[in-house]
């Protein structure tokens, strides 16, 4: 306790199971969610929840409802003498379901016959929270100098290869700066990051959540849309007097694809492009059109609200059309600084621009902006 009562901020509020709060509360003064003395049942099953649930972003988000600083798990090694969380976990889902409902979480789903462990158990965020960092066996004890003390108790979790086998490798940014107040390695104390909450609130407030790819992107920008093409997302616009879009999207961890598919688009006639800013500032926008003055156009606005080709061309875009297609791969970053570098995890805007019949000028039709997510694996 005395890392939490000297080291931790004054305004820290610590999430736990409930029967550690008053102990944390009486001896360091920081602020706990539930303790011995809270009758509101709903928090304690809302600590439950949050440290059942089956990702780590839902975990953040119901943490988030207290904002919550630190996270305090009792890892018992498998020592039954411990009484650490891993015996007290099937607690934690019952009254979970039972206030929150069956809906939300369902011991069935963690218990089988006779309160067998099921395998949706070892994705909890508590059972994560618990093993991370633990080496799974002696000789991985050795190579991160464990305690002697704390390797007397690992043997019996090295015996469990249910529990080594699925032990996490990573947290992903979301709890950090892990702290072991004990030598037995038994209380271990998280800072939360929110980040990936808040990627997750940034998709939930988006118009448009473009596929995601893990690697490559399985397109060709060739002016046609492929099988593999049109399963992506897609997404209808409208540019008013009944013309219509569909949008394919896709994007991977430095790329965006747009496909477009548009009856009324004349290949050489016309003109089409997309705008993309950052969120309510559509006069820092990059522009990629198709036939713009008879070429490909990668642009953006100056500070005087006219258009500018950038300095180094169309060097970091593809585009492509054929037909009544019109294909875009943007760089999330290509380097160039007259480009609007996007992360992902974070929302921007999107419109299309349509020149009917001439390819120079101000553009015929706009659709209305939609806010799109640039997408990120969520845990």
């Amino acid at each position: 306790m005395t890392y939490i009562r000297n080291v931790l901020p004054d305004d820290a509020i610590i999430a736990s199971w409930w029967d550690y709060g008053y102990w944390i509360n009486s001896a360091t003064g920081k602020m706990t969610i539930v303790d011995n003395a809270t009758f509101n049942s709903t928090q304690i099953a809302k600590i439950g929840y949050a440290l059942m649930a089956l990702n780590l972003t839902e975990s953040l988000r119901t943490f988030k409802s207290w904002n919550t600083t630190h996270v305090l798990i009792y890892f018992g090694h498998r020592y039954s003498n411990f009484g650490g969380d891993e015996g007290k976990w099937p607690w934690m889902v019952r009254i979970a379901e039972d206030m929150l409902g069956s809906a939300v979480i369902d011991d069935a789903t963690y218990l089988g016959t006779n309160d067998a462990t099921q395998e949706a158990f070892y994705s909890s965020t508590l059972f994560k929270l618990m093993v991370y960092g633990e080496p799974r066996n002696q000789d991985e004890a050795t190579q991160i100098d464990v305690p002697e003390v704390r390797q007397s108790v690992d043997q019996i979790l090295w015996q469990d290869t249910d529990w080594t086998s699925h032990m996490p490798v990573s947290l992903y940014g979301s709890f950090t700066d892990l702290y072991y107040s004990s030598g037995y390695g038994t209380v271990k104390i998280y800072a939360i990051d929110y980040t990936m909450y808040e990627q997750w609130l940034n998709r939930t407030q988006s118009d448009w959540n473009l596929g995601l790819s893990n690697g490559a992107m399985n397109i060709n920008i060739d002016g046609a849309l492929a099988e593999s093409e049109l399963a992506f997302p897609s997404h209808s616009v409208s540019f008013g007097a009944g013309y219509k879009a569909q949008v394919y999207t896709q994007s991977n961890s430095t790329h965006m694809y747009y496909g477009i598919q548009m009856d009324n688009y004349t290949i050489g006639d016309d003109a089409l492009g997309l705008q993309i800013a950052p969120l309510n500032s559509p006069l820092s926008s990059d522009l990629r059109i198709v036939n713009y003055n008879g070429q490909n156009f990668d642009g953006h606005i100056r500070y005087d609200g006219t258009w500018a080709e950038d300095s180094t061309g169309t060097n970091s875009s593809e585009f492509a059309s054929a037909g009544n297609v019109i294909e875009f791969l943007i760089p999330l970053d290509g380097g160039d600084p007259q480009d609007l570098q996007m992360s992902p995890g974070m929302n921007y805007q999107i419109r299309l621009l349509w020149w009917n019949n001439v390819n120079h000028g101000e553009p015929s039709f706009t659709v209305n902006w939609n806010t799109f997510w640039v997408p990120v694996q969520l845990h």
